[in-house]
């Protein structure tokens, strides 16, 4: 979109054997930027062959970006496997056990428009299994569409002089175009930094969260290979802090009288915000993020997703007269592209993403150091890593914020 649709960065694999592998396994030599070799440090590896093809319903189309991402069932560690042709793909992989997520686009029309549609197929695999096309996983129509879209970085702290330059910069993984119409950024309810015991719990099967702002339909394609959009606070040229007048989108609150819409970039869509006035990114980083897709209607989520858990309030032993907590909806998991956990180190007490989503957490030092700073995910060989854990996949402390 704009300025970034030229950002066609090629995803540099890692060769093992005679195909391409991106990991972020620790026991791999990961590869400078520009090199395309690696060592794999173990020794016992073994071949995965997996064969696939569309589902009926699609059939004559041709399948785009074709991989699949092996997850090792026992040590979380996942590795990304380009597709050699259209029907299956080989990896040479440590030794184990591993649920692969195939995916791939094709073409459709939608609104009168063609876009790239994801879809994908799980299929477990373990030492002894044999694939052959009478055994094809079968691709489908994603549950997911914006599963590879990643948050690259997260500018919460904001300039020194003003938060309102607040931005999140979304990133396209995929070897296509992908449409971004339907996207929504929301923020957790709950602080990382303060672990109570919620009534009840749904950490496993939902995100608590107190703001949703969804991506109009509509919009540009996000550009394959590392293209992305930027959502912003205000895309104003600020003061003294970054120029954000050239962004993708903005989340803009009519019912706030000191904020700034810039009629010249596209707002997002608020579908549920615990305050009428500015919504702001916790400038401290106190709490978790994610993007995804609403899987039901604005109405139906709003009526049937509510969530108002109770927590032991300070002194009550009896736990008679429990806090209540309110303006909050749970966002099924399953609906969840990515997420990131955020804290400053010395006042992390708890993870409020569950665990796959991410199971660690990044940030900056709560002090004034924070300003102009943000947090960014780490690239290896010019593709974002991605391990569910943003301890691993982001450089915890910030670097220098530039505007998207």
């Amino acid at each position: 979109m704009k300025k970034n649709q030229l950002f066609r960065l090629a995803a540099i694999g890692l060769l093992l054997g005679t195909m391409g592998v991106t990991s972020c396994q620790k026991d791999i030599a990961l590869p400078e930027a520009g090199d395309n070799q690696a060592v794999v440090k173990e020794a016992n590896l073994k071949t995965y062959s997996l064969n696939f093809d569309l589902s009926p319903e699609f059939a004559g189309k041709d399948l785009l970006g074709a991989r699949a991402i092996f997850r090792n069932t026992a040590t979380g560690e996942t590795y990304t496997v380009n597709a050699q042709s259209t029907t299956s793909l080989t990896a040479e992989l440590p030794e184990g056990a591993y649920e692969a997520e195939i995916s791939g686009y094709i073409k459709q029309y939608v609104g009168g428009k063609e876009k790239n549609t994801r879809v994908s197929a799980i299929q477990k695999v373990g030492p002894s299994f044999r694939s052959n096309a009478s055994t094809a996983a079968l691709l489908m129509l994603s549950s997911n569409p914006f599963a590879d879209l990643k948050i690259e970085e997260i500018y919460f702290a904001g300039s020194a002089t003003s938060i309102r330059d607040q931005f999140f910069k979304i990133t396209n993984t995929a070897a296509v175009d992908v449409d971004p119409s339907g996207l929504v950024i929301m923020e957790g309810s709950f602080l990382n930094t303060t672990q109570r015991v919620y009534t009840p719990s749904i950490i496993d099967t939902a995100f608590a969260i107190n703001a949703i702002w969804q991506v109009p339909v509509g919009t540009v394609d996000i550009a394959a290979n590392n293209g992305y959009i930027s959502l912003v606070n205000q895309a104003q040229n600020h003061t003294g802090g970054l120029n954000l007048s050239d962004a993708d989108f903005e989340w803009y609150s009519p019912g706030a009288s000191n904020d700034l819409d810039n009629p010249e970039v596209a707002n997002l869509e608020i579908i549920f915000s615990y305050t009428p006035a500015i919504w702001v990114i916790h400038n401290r980083g106190f709490r978790s993020y994610a993007i995804g897709k609403l899987g039901t209607t604005k109405a139906d989520f709003l009526q049937n997703y509510k969530y108002g858990p109770t927590y032991p309030r300070p002194g009550d032993t009896a736990g008679t007269n429990p806090m209540v907590v309110v303006n909050t909806y749970a966002f099924p998991n399953s609906w969840i592209a990515d997420g990131v956990n955020l804290s400053p180190t010395g006042n992390w007490e708890w993870n409020t993403l569950y665990n796959t989503i991410d199971a660690g957490y990044t940030g900056i030092n709560a002090d004034n150091g924070r300003f102009g700073k943000s947090v960014k995910r780490k690239k290896v060989g010019g593709v974002l890593q991605d391990t569910n854990n943003s301890t691993n996949d982001f450089t915890y402390g910030g670097s220098t914020a530039v505007a998207p």
